[in-house]
Order: structure tokens, then sequence, then C-alpha cells
């Protein structure tokens, strides 16, 4: 592969994405095929004829039926483009966002008649629908010369308008608020363009009196009239579109216990539709939705509304080798043009004999095979040419090395985004009259290229296009949670700069309600953004409550923010070849505090493959503007890392979800910040919503103790072999100096952790691994971020935060200790299997224990044999599971195998279901399906044996068995985890600790991803089951987390000891503190610690402020890359 292949091949890349969202639809990309999807083409196209005909009826809607990935939000992009050029209106009524069917379509209206009417650059709908308006009235002269001279129209120019189109219909007297409100939101700014806005979103006037100085009544009009009366009144001026999208996910939200959408929300789905239809004037309504969907309201609605929609044919997949190539050379020709570059052939490097396996493919998959394809080719540094789609599945993965830019081009484009971060100006974001002008294209940018540098896991996240006037959010980032599904995980923004409490509190509410915020909504998080205190009167204090008990925050952003955000847009206008390298480089929106703080823990799914190989060296990055030339040295020997990312940040996380690799903190850049003066804290609760307790007295005494004076304890003079009751120390606190020491005895009521990015949550879990191990402990931890795995390498040199003593116990540690690297998932380093089932012999005369063991197996046999739903075929396959596991393990069954071939000939006295038999054998052979699936799941590898991993080799004290997450597909890790907690209980209470306070420490970083609070996982039930026993046989577990609101609560209530570190997230802080308060403290300063800094509390133990120490193995700035774990592994 020469030079220009590959930059032909890396913009081909660009174009092949996937994810078509509402960007699509008002901005969509010259891909277009005609021949795709005829009949529903020539549906559409005739009923925008047959409205542009009518005078007042509507044509038959259209409902376009499609599973996903089949081209339905691309095809309402051609459908923009047809109504505009027919002279008509386009609105996209996107239902992701909430249920109230006619507030959404009249909100959907409302703003999208403030976006362009032909594409970027052209008059929003509304002015050409008051330009036109004024003409059929006969006051265009008037009106265009108040519009062109910027006057905005007064009373008189509104009563010219309304007068003018009465004497032509006096049927439009009922809506003549409307064409004032219409007339104002197209014209008018300020506290009248707020005025219209109230009126079209049904909302009452802010201001006694505002409605009637522009000639408006104060009546508040419910939102189906708004929306019937603003299509009457475009139906003057020519036809329109109401596209209604994503109804799939208000069908999915409300499904009931039963699996089927609740009958409330469908009759409302449904009569909603059919009276959009009958109701408006000259509108062509299209409804786009999963076959399934379409079935359900068919099935449910009354007769009429099936008479009042026609129905496509289903769009289900490429149809004929020609569409497939004609889809493919379309895009392929914009990344030729863009590399500069003729290929060989239009569709290079893609065979043209590969076409005739494309049919019976959608659009999606074929677009994702051709993907998987040129990551290959660039992987391999080859080219060749694809021969079959019908093979491309198995493809095999290869490590993808991310390329990075020259040095040259890193220099320039370092130095282009210095120069435009200078002349940022951004001040008129929070200036209330502009902020909606303003904010939206700033924080569109910012997560434009947030999603770009992201790589290929960007590719399922989308941005919406920039909102019309007076929008309700500002900005909007959309996450498909799988390839082919219509689910999404939605962020909102708003920025709120209004100084007075009603005019904050009406855009705080008007924003919630757009977000589709709520209790029943996870996947919903809405961020307010204001940098000035909230009113502390009770209706914002209880909206305040609202937002945060529903999971949205209110933060405060920095000008530097903003300015980022301001240099990255022009720099995106710019086109620079690079530009897309250069973000993944130096990810300057990721490095925000504001983007860290509501992203940092966010889950990425990434599903084009190859993976990426380890990072090359990389160019020097420029430093902040307001930071010496020299960095001075970081606390704990850590080197500097970027804004906003630690050194010990964790990687993307998200409750019950994914991750994805992450460019190491050598290969982020720190930019230029704004001064200190622009700065703000990040988040900043208001000062209504903090509460002050008084401390509690100190008791003393207890588990948490505390030298009298500041010097330090030797823990070396501990007892050698762990026995007796020795202390590890975990800092000293901040007031007096004094070590703050933890009993041994203590951990075995177990710990949690509560601390966010670049708080030294981990040089803190390094470093107590550490001291346990110095006491002949041993540990298992859990590493899913890649920075746990050097807990076996010395620091090249000593770093300057040692204290007395250190380097004497690092040197004693390295000699002791037994550090050993596992990789499962993974052929090479050191793998590692499961098998399925636990020892039942092993607590078989203990009635208790055996059920406990049971429930555990059922636990991580069920949803690989299917019987984990509520379907009563799968609640009767779970009962005969279990009666077969009862059965096997009172029989003194032993290994999964032997389990298998009892499940194919189950004995007639195991179970008391009628063909529990016939069900046995099914259930067998799903799992026996399982076991080829996963590799893992009874497969080859060393089988885990927790002996193993807690038994140092001969000669050494103790062993820390780090299990690397690597190889681990996220989905597939809380199952992994489950099953070594069911061997790790097994075995713990076969070999409790006897004469010594504690056996073995068991770490899991992250938890929120393993034990949610939002999901139940695969090792939730292990978890709890650890969690309330494991310390009467002397197992320590300790849980960390970055989100404390995502923990499953039994977790953080079996933790006897608590360390809280720096958190962003004004919810979390919340939890935390409430956690402290319950114990007597505040944490009132952990927004604001440093990193190493913690808040400690345990039993009886008021809380201390403390500082911990540095770790005692080698902890840099960047984590490992998969090659250099599995090198570690196989040492």
């Amino acid at each position: 592969m020469n030079e220009t292949e590959e930059r032909a091949l890396r913009a081909v890349s660009r174009v092949l994405t996937w994810a078509t969202t509402a960007e699509h639809a008002w901005n969509p990309p010259p891909f277009h095929v005609d021949a795709m999807h005829p009949r529903a083409e020539r549906l559409i196209a005739e009923g925008i004829e047959e409205a542009a005909a009518a005078s007042r009826t509507s044509p038959l809607g259209v409902v376009i039926e499609g599973e996903g990935g089949a081209g339905k939000t691309h095809l309402l992009g051609w459908v923009r483009g047809a109504i505009a050029e027919a002279g008509g209106y386009f609105f996209l009524v996107d239902f992701s966002a909430g249920d109230d069917f006619w507030k959404r379509t009249a909100g959907a209206m409302v703003e999208d008649l403030g976006r362009p009417a032909g594409g970027p650059g052209a008059p929003i709908q509304a002015m050409v629908a008051l330009r036109r308006l004024a003409d059929l009235a006969g006051v265009r002269e008037r009106v265009n010369a108040a519009v062109d001279l910027g006057k905005g129209l007064d009373r008189d120019d509104l009563d010219a308008l309304v007068n003018g189109l009465l004497a032509r219909d006096r049927g439009l007297l009922r809506c003549r608020d409307t064409i004032r409100a219409l007339a104002l939101y197209a014209a008018a700014t300020g506290p009248a363009l707020d005025v219209a806005f109230d009126h079209l979103m049904s909302t009452e006037e802010a201001e006694e009196g505002d409605r009637q100085a522009c000639g408006m009544s104060k009546a508040v009009k419910a939102p189906h009239e708004i929306a019937v009366e603003l299509s009457t009144v475009l139906a003057l001026t020519g036809p329109s579109v109401i596209a209604v999208d994503q109804i799939d996910a208000i069908l999915q939200h409300s499904r009931t216990s039963s699996a089927e959408p609740r009958g409330d929300m469908l009759d409302e789905l449904a009569s909603g539709l059919m009276a959009l239809v009958h109701a408006t004037r000259r509108t062509l309504c299209l409804v786009a939705c999963l076959p399934s969907s379409w079935t359900m309201i068919s099935k449910h609605a009354i007769g009429t509304v099936r008479d009042r929609f026609r129905k496509s044919l289903i769009l289900t997949t490429i149809a004929t080798p020609d569409i497939a190539r004609t889809l493919v050379e379309r895009r392929f020709a914009v990344a030729f043009s863009e590399a500069g570059w003729a290929p060989p052939s239009p569709c290079w490097p893609i065979a043209t004999a590969a076409f005739d396996t494309a049919p019976g493919r959608t659009p999606r998959t074929l677009l994702r095979s051709i993907s998987a394809h040129v990551e290959t080719c660039l992987a391999k540094g080859e080219v060749r040419l694809l021969q079959r789609f019908d093979l491309s599945g198995s493809l095999a993965r290869v490590d993808k090395e991310e390329r990075q830019p020259d040095d040259a081009d890193l220099a320039r484009l370092d130095a282009r985004f210095t120069e435009l971060l200078a002349q940022a100006e951004v001040s008129g974001a929070f200036d209330p009259a502009h902020e909606d002008e303003l904010a939206p294209a700033l924080l569109a940018a910012g997560l434009r290229a947030w999603v770009k540098e992201q790589g290929d896991a960007g590719r399922l996240f989308s941005v919406d296009p920039l909102p019309g006037r007076r929008p309700a959010l500002h900005a909007r980032l959309r996450q498909a949670l799988a390839p082919d599904s219509e689910e999404q995980r939605h962020w909102t923004f708003r920025v709120i700069g209004a100084r007075h409490h009603a005019a904050a509190l009406k855009r705080l509410a008007d924003g919630m309600e757009a977000s589709g915020l709520g209790q029943d909504r996870p996947d919903r998080c809405f961020v307010v953004l204001r940098n000035q205190d909230w009113s502390d009167g009770p209706a914002t204090r209880a909206r305040m409550a609202q937002l945060k008990e529903h999971g949205g925050q209110s933060l405060t952003v920095r000008a530097g923010d903003l300015r980022v955000f301001e240099a990255l847009r022009l720099m995106m206008a710019e086109r620079d070849p690079e530009f897309d390298a250069w973000l993944r480089s130096r990810r300057p929106a990721g490095g925000t505090e504001l983007l860290t703080c509501v992203l940092g823990p966010t889950v990425l799914h990434s599903t084009a493959p190859p993976e990426r190989a380890p990072q090359k060296a990389r160019t020097p990055a420029p430093p902040h503007a307001d930071a010496p030339a020299a960095q001075p040295q970081a606390r704990q020997g850590r080197s500097p890392a970027p804004r906003g990312m630690s050194a010990d940040a964790p990687r993307l996380t998200h409750p019950g979800g994914t991750d994805v690799p992450r460019a190491a903190a050598s290969d982020r850049t720190d930019f230029p910040r704004a001064a200190a003066s622009d700065r703000t804290d990040l988040p900043r609760a208001a000062a209504s919503d903090r509460t002050d307790l008084p401390r509690a007295a100190d008791p003393g005494g207890a588990d948490l103790s505390r030298t009298a004076t500041p010097s330090r304890t030797d823990l070396s003079r501990g007892t050698s072999s762990g026995g007796g009751d020795a202390t590890v120390s975990v800092g000293r606190r901040l007031d007096t100096g004094a070590d703050v020491e933890l009993k041994l005895s203590t951990l075995t009521r177990h710990t949690a952790v509560f601390a966010g990015s670049g708080s030294g949550k981990t040089v803190f879990l390094r470093r107590l691994v550490e001291e346990c191990a110095l006491h002949g402990v041993s540990s298992i931890v859990l590493d899913s971020n890649n920075d746990l795995a050097r807990l076996g390498d010395p620091w090249p040199v000593p770093p300057a935060a040692w204290g007395e003593g250190d380097a004497v116990r690092a040197a004693r540690y390295f000699a002791e200790t037994d550090v050993v690297i596992w990789t499962p998932g993974r052929s090479r380093g050191r793998p590692l299997s499961f098998q399925p089932l636990p020892d039942f012999a092993a607590v078989r005369d203990d009635p208790d224990e055996l059920q406990s063991a049971i429930g555990l197996a059922l636990e991580a046999l069920a949803p690989r044999a299917a019987v984990s739903g509520a379907t009563a075929k799968a609640r009767k396959g779970k009962a005969v599971l279990r009666e077969a596991l009862e059965h096997f393990a009172r029989a003194g069954g032993r290994g999964f195998p032997a389990f298998l071939a009892m499940l194919g000939a189950l004995p007639f006295e195991a179970s008391q279901i009628d063909r529990a038999d016939v069900i046995a054998a099914e259930l067998g052979q799903l799992l026996r399906a399982a076991t080829i699936t996963d590799p893992l799941f009874a497969g080859d590898g060393e089988p885990v044996d927790p002996a193993q991993l807690l038994t140092p080799a001969p000669g050494r004290r103790a062993r820390v068995s780090v299990i690397s997450f690597a190889g681990l597909d996220p989905d597939a890790r809380p199952g992994f985890v489950n099953q070594l907690q069911m061997a790790l209980f097994s075995w713990i209470k076969r070999h409790p600790a006897r004469d010594r306070p504690l056996k073995g420490l068991y770490v899991m970083d992250e938890a929120q991803t393993l034990v949610s609070a939002a999901s139940r996982t695969e090792a939730l039930a292990s978890t709890l089951t650890l969690a309330s026993q494991a310390r009467k046989y002397g197992l320590g577990l300790v849980f960390a987390t970055q989100a404390p609101r995502g923990l499953h609560n039994q977790i953080a209530g079996n933790a006897t000891t608590q360390f809280v570190g720096r958190l962003n997230s004004p919810t979390q802080i919340t939890v935390v503190q409430e956690l402290a308060r319950a114990r007597g403290g505040r944490a009132e300063r952990v927004g604001r610690l440093e990193a190493g800094q913690f808040y400690a509390a345990s039993d009886g133990v008021p809380e201390v402020l403390l500082r911990t120490p540095q770790c005692l193995s080698h902890h840099p700035a960047d984590p490992l890359t998969e090659e250099e774990i599995i090198q570690r592994a196989s040492r």
C-alpha cells in the first residue's frame, strides 16, 4: 500500500457512516440512490403532489416500515429535499425524547420552523412563511421593510398582517393569535420572541400584559390546537410534510411486564396519528418505524387509523447488485474527490463481483462489512479487493494501529488551534439575549469533536443538527445502544443565563420537558449550564430537586472550555484533511472540564473492527498558555496529566455498560487555558442545595487509629506472617500530619472508595494492595482500565513523593511479592477459563450454603440457557434448571460435562414439572452451544483456581493476581466476574482465615459497571453473596467507583470503611455527602479536593481528611497497552 492509497482508504473510512440520525434528515449527505426504495419514494412523491395541489384537505399518510439499518431515516432526508423543491415545509417529530403525542408534535413544528428551509444558509422556514403570508395579506412591502431593516414587527405591522389575511379568509379568525406568534417567531428578538414562543408552546405568559401588547389574548391553547392552527396557516402558502420518527423508542419504553406496550400509550399514538391526517391541511403525514411497531398500532387501534395510511413495501434489504454498487460508488466518489485521487475502479477496494453477493443485506450491514474490510487493509498495510460480502463476517480481527499525523502536521494544527483559541470570543454565550444563537453552535462543535476523538467507537454517536429559534435545548448527543437497534441514550444541554428567577425557571422547565428526563428514563441525562446561583425560591428549589432526582445536572462552565469549542468549530469549517487524526491524537474536546465531567463516565461501544494497537510516540504537545515553561513536579511523583484527565483517570465507562480503549494520557494534549479570572468551579452546587450539619464528636478508639503526634508508624515491625491484628497506613491527616492506619481485620468488613477522575484513586488502591502484601496478604485485583497491571513494575527512579522508609518498603515489596497478570479472553499471555458450576460437594452437608451455591449457579446458567426472562416459557425453563441443579448437587455430581449429560436424560424424580425431560434436553443443548460460542465458558485456558490466584510462589510471602479485562468484551465481563466470584466463594469457605485477621483481598475497580444500581448484571447475585458472607471467612472486599450513584446500594451499605476522593458530578457529590452525613461527617470539600486527598471514615470513627501516600510500584501517566499487558503476563 502506497501513501496515496492509504490516504484514499482513510477518506473512504470517513464516509462509511451507518448510524443515521436527525442530522441526515436536515443535512442529508449526497449519497441518495433513487432506486433503493422505489415504491416508498413513489408513494411519498404522489402524496407531496396531492398536498401541493389541494387547497384544504390532506392526502393519506404513508407508513415507511423497515428494520434497523434499512434506510428509514436516510429516506427522510430525501423527503425534506423533495418538499423543499415543492415550495413546502418539513417537520420531523422525534418521539425518542418523550411520549406526549401532541406536545411533541407541536414542539417539533415550532422548533423546525426555526430551521433553514432549503439547507444551510437558507432563510428559516418561519421567515419563508412570513414573507408569503405578507404577500397574501397585501402587506409585503411593509413587512419586508421591517424585516430587512432589522427593526422587527410592531403592533401595527401585526394588525395589518392579520387583517389582510382575515379579509381573504374569515375562517382564520380562530388562528389570529397563532398568526401573530408565527410572525414574531420569524422576525422578533428579545421579549417579543419569548411572547411568541410561549404562545406556540402552550405556556402561560411570563408577565401580565405581555401578550396584550402584541394584540394577542392571554388564553393558553392546547398543543393539538397549536399544531392544527399552524398547519392551517402554513397551508395558505404551500404543502407540508410531518414525519413521525422514533415511535419505536416510546413503545419499547412503555412495555409492561407482559412485554406489550401499555394500552393507553397505543391509544394515544393511534388517535394522534389519525387526527394528524384528519385535522391538518395540505399535509402529508409520514410514519417511519419498525414493522413490529406498526403491527402493534394496527392491531390495537380502531380501524380508521389503518384507513388513513398507505403502507409502502417494507424497507428491508438491497434488491439488486446494481443498487448496492451505486450506493457504494456514490459514497466512494466523495471520498476519492476529497483525497484527490483517481481510483482504478469507482468501487475500489471492492471487487465488482462482490456486489453479486450484496442482495439480501441492509445498507447498514453492507457498509459495516466494507468498513471492516477497509480497516483490515489499513491495519495490515496491504490492499486486497473484497471478493464477497457473505464472507465478510468471518474476517479475522487484527490489531489496528491508529494512524497519527506527521510531526509537521501536528505542529501546524497545534499552532492553528492556539491561534484560534487566543482569538475566540465567547462572552455572549451566557448573555440571555444571545445564548440561543451562540451556545448551540459552540456546544455542537465541542460534542462533534468529542465524537471524532473516540475513533471507531464514535460511529454510534451523533449530534443533533442546530436547533431553531428560541430552542428548549441547545444540544443533544445520542448514542445508539446497539448497531441495529432503535434504542438510544441521550445527553442534552441547555445554557441558562437569565438573571430573573422566573425566566430562568421557565427555561429550566422547558429543557427538562424537551430532554425526556424522568425517573423511569435512566438513559436520559439533562445538563444545565449556569454560571450564577439559582434562586432560593420554593419553586426553583423544587425544580432543582426534581432535576437531581432524575439524574440531571446543573453545572458551571469555564469560558476557557467554550473557547476550545469555538476554536474547534472554526477548524472544522476549514476542513483540514489531517484534522480528524489531530483530534484523536490531541483530544482537546475530551480534555475540557465540562465534557470530562459529563462524558467522562460514558459508555462507548465500538462495533467496527479491528481493535486499536499500541500507540506510537507523539510530538510533544503545546503547553498551557497560562502555565510556566517548565512543568512543576507532579504530586505523588506522577507526570502531569492533561487538564481534566488525571494520570490515573479511569477509562470511559458507564453503569451496566461497556468501555472502549482510550488514547494514553501521554497522547492527549494540554492546550492553552483561559486566564484564572475566566475560571469557574465545576461543578458548583447552588447555595440553596447545600446543607451544613454539625460535625460529630470524635469518640476515638476505633479501627481507624491515629497517632497523637505526626510521627510515622513503622509497619515493617508488624507481624511477619500476617497474623495478629497488624495495621496498614492509608495516609496522613491534613490537619495534624498524624498517620492514619487501618487494621487488617477491619478490611474483612469491606471498603468502598468513591472518587472520580484525577482524584488519585488508582494510586490509593495500588498502595493498599501493596501494604497488604507486605503483611503476607494476597490479593485478586480486577483491572478494567489497564492501569493496575503495573503492580509488578518497580519505579525506574524513586519518585519525589515517596515518604521516609518508602524506598525500603518498595524493595521488600518486590522481593517478597509474586505479581501475576492473567489475561482471560486472550490465547497469549496467561489465559483463564471457568468451569460453570461451583464445587457442590464442599457445601453439600450445609443446607443453607448448598442453597446459596445452587442459587449462584442458577444465576450464572440462566442467561445462557435463555430462561432469565419473564415469559411463561422462561419461568418454566428456569424452574426445571433449578430442580436439575438441586438433584445434581445432592446426588454428588461433579463437573459441567456430567451435568450436561444429566440434562440430556433427566431422571424422572428430578422434577415435578410436566415434560421436564424435554425441557431439560433443550436447556442442555443451549448450554452446550454456549460452550462453543464463549471460549471462557467451560473452555480452554488455565482453569480458575482461587488457591492458585492467592497462593504465592515458593520464597514469596504474598501473591497479587491482576486479572486484566483487556481481552474481554465489555458485555462479557459481568459473566466472567460472576464465575470468578462463585469459585472464590466456594474456595474461601473451605479455606477460611483461622489464625490471621485477613485471608485475602479482592479488589473491584469500576464496580458500578459490574454491580450497577440501574440494571441487574450477571455478577450482581454473587457479589451480594460475597459482600454479605465473605467477612466471616476472612476475605476483604474493596469496591472502587467514580459513580457512587450507579453502584448497587447493598454494596455501599455493606462497606464498613469508606474513602471519598474528588468527584466532579453534582449528582455523585450529593450521594457521597449523604453517605458522609449518615456517618456524622459532611465531606463538604469533596468537589474541591486535590489529587491524593481523601475523606476517610469507619465504624465509630468520624470523618478525617487525609493525604494518601504514593504507591510503591511504577505509576506513569499513561496506562499499559494490551500488548504490554500480554508481555507482562507471559513472564
